[in-house]
């Protein structure tokens, strides 16, 4: 699952985008490029939600023409303690395995995003069931958006019995970090 779920900017107002066309052009364009410098764009991984129903292998996002303006996005593992209470017989290998494939999807649809330099790392865990070796393999198709141009950075961590030291080390094993709650919006690049 990974549909984006939320932008963190709004779009110009209409009365703006209803100006003469001569005018319009211009101020759409420069408007344009503020807001995707600006813009942060969320993917939430998990088995749990929904979402995924909607476009499960990220066609629509993959043929989108705003997949080439995106520049900052926050990937969100979350892993849902309901999942694995109603389907014990699931286990947390396959839990895992299922979060991973779908980070895979979204990371190779998301590595030809010509505009993307950010990408925050957010872990939310209600399982409380550890096994932070096994967690942390979901977080390898990141590595695939490590082209010299794209940062990582350390999100929120929000994981009963998972230290921010650890988790910030297993981002750090995939490639360069600004580090943790590094400044985003509004920065030049």
């Amino acid at each position: 699952m990974a549909t984006i779920s939320t932008a963190a900017a709004l779009c110009p107002s209409s009365p703006l985008l209803e100006l003469p066309v001569e005018t319009c052009h211009q101020l759409f364009t420069e408007a344009s490029k503020q807001y995707y410098r600006a813009a942060s764009f969320k993917l939430v991984f998990s088995h749990a939600f929904n979402f995924f129903r909607v476009d499960p292998m990220h066609q629509n996002l993959a043929a989108h023409p705003i997949l080439q303006r995106i520049r900052r996005v926050e990937l969100v593992f979350f892993c849902d303690i309901l999942l694995l209470k109603e389907y014990p017989s699931f286990g947390l290998t396959a839990f895992c395995a299922e979060i991973k494939r779908r980070a895979q999807r979204a990371c190779e649809v998301l590595k030809s995003a010509r505009g993307l330099r950010h990408v925050v790392v957010s872990w939310v865990d209600t399982t409380g069931t550890g096994g932070w070796d096994e967690k942390a393999c979901m977080l390898e198709p990141l590595e695939m958006l490590l082209n010299g141009q794209v940062q990582l950075h350390v999100g929120e961590l929000n994981a009963e019995g998972w230290a921010v030291e650890d988790f910030t080390r297993a981002v750090l094993r995939l490639g360069t970090t600004v580090g943790r709650d590094a400044p985003l919006v509004g920065e030049s690049d």
